[in-house]
């Protein structure tokens, strides 16, 4: 068997089984080598012929269990990272939106003050500056749908998520393994 005394996987897994299962140390290392190392010892494979008829049978399959994990893992990382730019595209225009139409429910304001007083020189002018202020509206009506959809696209992602979460928490208890550790951790 190659060195494993720097394997920081192993070490991790060891000590989850330290906390759930004090005691039994050398017991879940022995089942470990026996179930996940390819390249053990000729002393190691002939110890283990007497438990397994076919051990990389077993290794392959618990390699087979991993990957499926893993990848479970990184799809919910992708999710994570999808969340969290849209989180912060949403928050940022939401911010846009509502000091937008602050700014715009002052200008209006401004702009029925101006057409009550008789401030403007020409029906061209007060119809310009009022469908500029219409046009205004209607584009933070636009960046308020798009901050909608984004929203329904996050809650989506969010029950996606859970979904999956449920998935590798199944599986993990079903393989009775250590997660992977999330490279979100």
């Amino acid at each position: 068997m190659t060195e494993r005394a720097d394997d920081e996987e192993l070490a991790e897994t060891l000590e989850f089984y330290a906390e759930v299962e004090p005691g039994e140390r050398a017991n879940e290392l022995h089942s470990i080598i026996g179930t996940q190392f390819a390249d053990i010892s000729p002393e190691l494979e002939e110890h283990f012929a007497e438990y397994f008829a076919d051990r990389s049978a077993v290794v392959t399959l618990n390699e087979t269990a991993e990957a499926v994990i893993r990848d479970q893992i990184a799809q919910g990382d992708a999710i994570i990272a999808k969340m969290e730019e849209l989180d912060a595209s949403i928050t940022a225009d939401y911010d846009y939106y509502n000091a937008g139409y602050d700014q715009l429910n002052l200008d209006i304001d401004n702009f029925n003050v101006r057409a009550d007083s008789g401030d403007f020189s020409s029906q061209a002018q007060f119809d310009a500056e009022r469908n500029a202020l219409l046009a205004r509206g209607t584009d933070l009506d636009a960046l308020y749908l798009s901050i909608d959809t984004r929203a329904q696209e996050y809650e989506a992602l969010r029950v996606q998520l859970e979904e999956l979460s449920a998935v590798v928490d199944d599986l993990q208890a079903a393989l009775n393994i250590d997660p992977p550790r999330s490279t979100n951790e």
